[in-house]
């Protein structure tokens, strides 16, 4: 399944989507999907395939989805990464990390698709993104504010 195959599947579901490139060691494509919250909180998610894998895995890829919360600096306060553990613990679907090195407070899932276009299900995709709108949408602003404290 192509990135630009699940760009015309979201976009004719009316989401906005845009195709990127950059260079990294290679290459990379990668999607670029935005959304609103109703309280107009706009949020940027970036979905890919993570690189690497193709000759270690026969039957399906990994498209990894990640929404950047929060931009920390390395004095960030350390109680963050308890909250973030605490949260996860509570969620569902846990996927909130802090990483220092890049700076930021980010929500990853991480999704199989099979290599055989027939076997896959986009309406899956569906379901997946809004989980993750549901719970960046709910738990970013604790996020934001456990920091603010």
């Amino acid at each position: 399944m192509t990135l630009e195959a699940i760009k015309d599947f979201l976009v004719n579901r009316n989401v906005k989507v845009t195709l990127k490139f950059r260079q990294v060691v290679t290459l990379e494509a990668y999607l670029e999907l935005f959304f609103e919250t109703t309280e107009k909180e706009s949020f940027v998610m970036e979905i890919g395939y993570i690189p690497g894998l193709e000759e270690e895995v026969d039957s399906f890829r990994l498209l990894q989805l990640v929404v950047p919360v929060l931009e920390i600096t390395a004095d960030y306060p350390k109680h963050l990464d308890s909250i973030l553990h605490f949260m996860n613990s509570e969620l569902v679907t846990p996927g909130f990390v802090c990483d220092p090195q890049a700076g930021l407070v980010y929500f990853r899932y991480v999704m199989p698709l099979s290599k055989d276009e027939s076997k896959v299900n986009l309406e899956q995709l569906i379901e997946v993104l809004q989980l993750i709108f549901f719970q960046v949408k709910n738990y970013a602003p604790k996020i934001r504010g456990s920091v603010s404290q």
